[in-house]
């Protein structure tokens, strides 16, 4: 077996870095471990899958539903059917559920918000804050979420003769 000379250090194994944003350093691009081996833990089944898995995942998406989901989904989907606005309602759903899931991919890998990585991507804060600001005004502003809780509690308050 050949040693290595004196003079001349062991070559190490490069490991690839990924640049993420502008601001931020490099960072080493490894597999991640698995959970069973970060957490010591043996691989779920099926049961644990129902039981501690789903449940509160329907729980915390129960929660994360909003009122538009709720009340106007299908009250659009009863009113014109499939065919007139029901695609658009399983379209809206798909796609918020893929926005979700790479929005907590995105906050896994990098340990920030989106809006922050926003903040950096071309042309910069001072255009994202106030095009954000204002986005969120006109959906607080906009028809659709200022009739919701007078139409949902307007049952509760009709007279009843």
């Amino acid at each position: 077996m050949k040693k290595p000379a004196a003079g001349k250090p062991k070559a190490k194994a490069s490991v690839p870095k990924i640049q993420i944003g502008v601001s931020r350093p490099e960072l080493p691009l490894t597999d991640l471990p698995t959970p069973e081996e970060v957490f010591n833990k043996p691989k779920i089944g099926f049961k644990e899958i129902i039981t501690c898995v789903l449940g509160p995942s329907m729980i915390a998406l129960g929660a994360a539903l909003g009122s538009g989901e709720w009340l106007l989904g299908p009250l659009a989907f009863g009113r014109f059917g499939f065919v007139g606005l029901g695609w658009l309602i399983a379209l809206s759903a798909v796609l918020q559920t893929f926005y979700n899931v790479e929005n907590a991919r995105y906050t896994l890998a990098t340990g920030e918000v989106p809006i922050v990585g926003f903040t950096r991507t071309p042309p910069g804060l001072g255009f994202w804050a106030p095009a954000t600001l204002i986005v969120i005004y006109l959906g607080w502003i906009w028809e659709g979420g200022r009739p919701v809780p007078g139409r949902a509690s307007s049952p509760c308050l009709r007279d009843a003769s």
